[in-house]
């Protein structure tokens, strides 16, 4: 889901047939709504990281759970300004004794604790997930790089389902 607010447009791309991509479906949607040019070819994808999972506590898994707003740092020079007012929520939280990390609209994966004490996610091995703390608590979520944005964004309430689903402005 990509949201403009400025131009009052929203895409939403929903597939229901493995392989397809929504993440490029939306974005090709929003250039061509947008009247913005095709993007150059991507390079080719380098191998992916092996990933570490190394154990996490149950007082750090508590210490980093939210709901976070998430919107992009400096836009990438391949990228329009219209992107600057992307949002995305995201929800951190324990399953199980797992740390888990949930974009809106979509599935929870786990959370891999790295070598230096950042995270990983399978489905985007390159991207690197940290937190800010204060006073013992998790206080900000960035991601980067995921899909050529880099993500940040402050804790807005808790970790729970009720918080998360909440239309937060």
């Amino acid at each position: 889901m990509y949201e403009f607010p400025d131009d009052q447009l929203t895409i939403v791309a929903l597939t229901n047939t493995e392989g397809q991509n929504a993440y490029a479906i939306s974005r090709a949607l929003s250039r061509a709504i947008l009247g913005l040019s095709e993007l150059p070819a991507p390079p080719a994808p380098r191998p992916a990281p092996s990933l570490a999972d190394k154990p996490i506590s149950v007082a750090e898994i508590n210490s980093l759970t939210g709901t976070f707003v998430l919107a992009p740092g400096k836009l990438a020079a391949n990228l329009h300004d219209s992107y600057a007012q992307f949002r995305r929520t995201y929800r951190v939280f324990d399953e199980n004794g797992r740390l888990m990390i949930q974009v809106l609209g979509q599935g929870a994966e786990r959370l891999l604790k790295q070598e230096d004490g950042s995270f990983a996610m399978r489905s985007a091995a390159r991207a690197h997930v940290s937190f800010v703390m204060k006073d013992g608590r998790v206080a900000r979520l960035m991601i980067e790089p995921i899909g050529g944005l880099n993500l940040a964004g402050d804790r807005v309430g808790d970790g729970d389902p009720q918080t998360f689903h909440q239309q937060i402005k």
